[in-house]
């Protein structure tokens, strides 16, 4: 079963690039990252023949991702911090 996760995983890759280029949109491989959350998989990905780096966590709009609490983490910071202005 890994095999085909990984398999349908490389084809949305290849797929997304595919169809962004076809919209005159380049993406970035070297800011292009793979975070797997809850899995052991450490199978390579690639986007025109070059790996995609795997990472354990990454911040986008200030929330911090990580590989074993997935956005559990950011959710519980945004409602403390909630909290506190409410105070």
């Amino acid at each position: 079963m890994p095999m085909i996760m990984r398999e349908t995983m490389q084809e949305k890759i290849t797929t997304l690039n595919t169809t962004s280029k076809s919209l005159g949109l380049k993406i970035n491989k070297n800011k292009t990252k793979i975070l797997r959350l809850k899995t052991n998989n450490n199978r390579l990905f690639t986007m025109e023949d070059e790996e995609l780096e795997n990472v354990a966590s990454f911040t986008y709009l200030g929330s911090t991702i990580n590989k074993e609490r997935g956005v559990e983490e950011a959710v519980k910071k945004r409602l403390k911090a909630q909290e506190l202005m409410v105070e």
